[in-house]
């Protein structure tokens, strides 16, 4: 669609090539700079951006969030025409710009779900305002950063915290005049980021139901801080407070500490599934539990830790059932999401879902393993190794291996089901059980168990995340 503002591509444009944010981590130019323009703000305290009309540089006069699965952000700017800026997705990228006059809609550089994101949130925002189903924010003036309103935990580790933590190390936390943390905060951040008590900090839970739509004057500035790298500090973090939280019951877990082989099995139902994974699973269990009893006929078993969302707890009694006598089966997908993680402390190698199911024994814990998906999900590969610092590397399937289904069609189509030939598995499995040496795990893992009944919890999840 032509339309009249000349310089919309640079009010929309993300390159701080000339700017002096601390460096990112850089796998792709997208992950680099996409959301930037929050960190920016932040550090300035004020959202500014490029009249699309004249090329003026103007700053935000207000400010709208809409919570919900995104918390969509839109900043208001008084230009030659009065237009919006819409940010969202999973980095709070620039979406697009609205011009209310004309009701026109110039999208970012960003595919066609962002874009349709953008525009169903000015329908939104529209929807509300016309039905007075709105509220004033009433808290602290500065900068109001939001976090946790994603259902997803990959994204909000990945994304979330590592964006929170890099406007600590930056020092900006004396620009933020509030934390808000959505319903799906996972995670408690004043317990992962003891700097926010200490600088005085106040932090808001925001459960359902949500705010429809909150607005923001010139005294306070909403925005998503979204990072693109887990660091090894921020992994500790997670660790440290899982191993806290699970202080009492850590000394449960030794029982897996014992010889033998840890596999982790990420299992998933609803969408993005390997719609055969109890058959794959039980002819891997299988073939790993022949290459165990090769090595050392005794005291060498196979212990299959499932994990996965509590729908999934019916394939692990399945799982049970038919493995008996070959493998021990434990169930982790009705546990807290603390012994979760400690238990991950225990993985000697896993195989994972590509994306959210990769985030724990992966990018948190950082072990070797086998990365399997869909066609579209395979095709991000180049960058799922650099998501976590100090991670071993993910081996990933290859995608003859895999061949998608048609259904349930999403609005999404990058999240069909699929099939895996679970033979193609069995040498990638079969190649990390030979470079695999559990015994500095077992060892680690007794280590931090006295590290951690000494209060000593960084320390203990120090320990685990070296191995």
């Amino acid at each position: 669609m032509s339309h009249p503002f000349a310089f919309a591509d640079a009010a929309l444009a993300e390159d701080y090539s000339a700017d002096d944010l601390p460096l990112r981590f850089e796998y792709t130019w997208q992950h680099r700079n996409r959301g930037r323009h929050a960190e920016v703000a932040l550090r300035d305290g004020a959202m500014r951006c490029i009249d699309p009309a004249t090329g003026e540089l103007l700053t935000a006069k207000r400010a709208q969030v809409l919570p919900g699965e995104w918390a969509s952000i839109v900043y208001h700017f008084d230009g030659q025409e009065p237009f919006a800026l819409v940010t969202s997705s999973f980095d709070q990228a620039k979406v697009g710009l609205h011009f209310p006059g004309r009701d026109l809609f110039i999208p970012g550089n960003v595919d066609g779900n962002w874009i349709a994101i953008g525009e169903d949130t000015i329908a939104a925002i529209r929807h509300h305002e016309q039905h007075a189903q709105r509220q004033t924010w009433d808290g602290p003036a500065g900068a109001v950063l939001h976090l946790g309103f994603n259902n997803n935990l990959g994204h909000f580790m990945w994304n979330d915290l590592s964006g929170l933590e890099a406007a600590i190390d930056a020092g900006w936390l004396k620009h933020v005049g509030a934390v808000v943390c959505g319903p799906h905060c996972v995670f408690p951040v004043e317990a992962l980021f003891p700097e926010l008590a200490a600088a005085g900090v106040p932090v808001q839970h925001w459960r359902k139901p949500l705010p429809p739509l909150v607005d923001h004057g010139p005294d306070s500035l909403p925005l998503r801080v979204a990072g693109n790298r887990m660091s090894r500090t921020l992994r500790r973090r997670i660790v440290a407070w899982a191993l806290e939280a699970e202080a009492p019951n850590l000394a449960s877990l030794a029982e897996l500490n014992r010889p033998g082989l840890n596999l982790w099995c990420n299992l998933r139902l609803h969408n993005k599934a390997w719609v055969d994974q109890v058959e794959g699973i039980f002819g891997l269990a299988h073939s790993m539990a022949k290459a165990l009893s090769r090595v050392q006929p005794s005291g060498r078993e196979l212990h299959l830790l499932l994990d996965g969302t509590p729908d999934t707890s019916p394939l692990v009694a399945q799982l049970a059932e038919f493995l008996e006598g070959t493998a021990t089966v434990t169930d982790a997908t009705r546990i807290p999401l603390s012994r979760t993680i400690a238990m991950c402390g225990l993985v000697d190698l896993h195989l994972c879902v590509v994306g959210s199911g990769l985030t724990l024994p992966h990018w948190v814990m950082g072990r070797r393993g086998i990365a399997h998906s869909n066609q579209p999900h395979l095709g991000q590969q180049r960058f799922w190794n650099n998501v976590a610092e100090g991670a071993h590397d993910v081996a990933f399937v290859p995608r003859t291996a895999v061949n998608d289904l048609d259904a349930p069609l999403t609005p999404d189509p990058s999240y069909v089901n699929y099939q895996l030939d679970a033979l193609a598995v069995i040498p990638l499995l079969d190649a990390l059980y030979r470079q695999c040496d559990s015994g500095p795990r077992r060892s680690g893992f007794h280590q931090a168990l006295q590290l951690a009944a000494q209060g000593r919890f960084i320390d203990a999840a120090d320990r685990l995340i070296s191995v």
